[in-house]
């Protein structure tokens, strides 16, 4: 089976990893959304003392690298990758996790994509669950980096659908599903982790 090899994926996983290791639990199940090459999912998954990380992709060719990233050792822990488009409903898993992460996804999908994340994830999430997000995103009054403008752009030219997601539109749609931003961690290269977590009901 053949690896994929994403560099940017090598370079964002050290500095990702730090931050989930003051994230996750470890009796927490993970459900990972776009897995890609397999890269992020083996790392983290050596790295992290987690109960379980399911990975998911819904690009087929993507599969047999998540799945030679699957070192021996980790196979109780790091699961082959599930077939999971978010804006297909019966795709997803009926299982509850404790967390769902997506990194790099939302700006190379439409902007269903993003509400269909939250609106199909929730049903996914345990009663404390969260959904965390890592990447690119534009926040009102903070000054906009000129490299992700320029990616902007580009992702705007290879498809009108794609562009990166504002801070404030993703907190609009958690609120339908009663989530909210707990945390906003910046990180490398103009990048951020954008916590989102359920709200709970007051008795």
């Amino acid at each position: 089976m053949k690896k994929l090899f994403s560099p940017s994926a090598d370079r964002n996983k050290q500095p990702i990893l730090e931050c989930l290791k003051n994230i996750f639990q470890p009796t927490e199940k993970i459900l990972e959304i776009a897995s890609g090459t397999g890269q992020h999912a083996a790392f983290f998954c050596e790295n992290l003392n987690i109960r379980h990380w399911q990975t998911s992709e819904p690009d087929k060719q993507c599969h047999e690298s998540i799945i030679a990233h699957i070192d021996p050792h980790l196979i109780d822990r790091l699961s082959p990758p599930l077939l999971l488009n978010v804006s297909d409903k019966s795709s997803w898993p009926k299982e509850k996790y404790g967390s769902i992460f997506c990194a790099n996804m939302l700006h190379i999908a439409p902007f269903q994509a993003s509400v269909d994340l939250f609106h199909h994830g929730i049903d996914c999430l345990t009663e404390s669950g969260r959904v965390i997000l890592y990447g690119p995103f534009f926040e009102k009054g903070v000054p906009t980096a000129s490299s992700n403008e320029m990616f902007h752009e580009n992702l705007k030219e290879r498809n009108n659908s794609w562009g990166i997601r504002a801070k404030e539109d993703l907190i609009n749609i958690a609120k339908k599903v009663n989530m909210s931003l707990e945390a906003r961690i910046e990180m490398p290269a103009n990048n951020l982790i954008l916590i989102f977590k359920k709200v709970k009901n007051r008795p």
